[in-house]
C-alpha cells in the first residue's frame, strides 16, 4: 500500500511542472495575441483619422506597424509580426465639385 503512493507522488511530481508550463505558455501566447490586436486596431485607427483629414482628391494610404513580444520561460522565443494596411482616400466633396465643373464646361 505505501508502495503505491509513492507511485502517485513520483507521477505528480513528473507532470504537474509540465501541466503548468503548458498553461503558463498558452497565457503568454494568449497576450502576444492580444498585443497583435491592439496594434492592428492603432493601425486601423491611424488610416481613419488619416482618411478623415485628408485633403486629396484620390489617393491611398499604407501604414504598417511592428509587434514583438518576448515569450521567456525554459525555451524563451521572440515572436514578431508586422501588422500593415492600406486605406483609399477619396475626398467626395471636391470629386462632385469637380463633375459639376465639368458638366456645365460642357453645357
Amino acid at each position: 500500500m505505501g508502495n503505491k503512493r509513492g507511485s502517485q507522488i513520483v507521477e505528480a511530481t513528473i507532470v504537474l511542472p509540465v501541466i503548468i508550463l503548458t498553461i503558463l505558455s498558452m497565457i503568454m501566447l494568449l497576450v502576444f495575441f492580444f498585443s497583435c490586436l491592439t496594434t492592428q486596431m492603432s493601425v486601423h485607427q491611424h488610416l481613419i483619422r488619416k482618411a478623415v483629414s485628408s485633403k486629396t482628391m484620390i489617393g491611398v494610404e499604407r501604414y504598417s506597424r511592428e509587434t514583438t513580444k518576448d515569450i521567456g520561460g525554459v525555451i524563451s522565443i521572440l515572436m514578431k509580426k508586422d501588422v500593415s494596411s492600406s486605406c483609399y482616400l477619396i475626398n467626395e466633396v471636391t470629386a462632385i465639385r469637380l463633375g459639376e465643373a465639368i458638366n456645365e464646361k460642357d453645357q
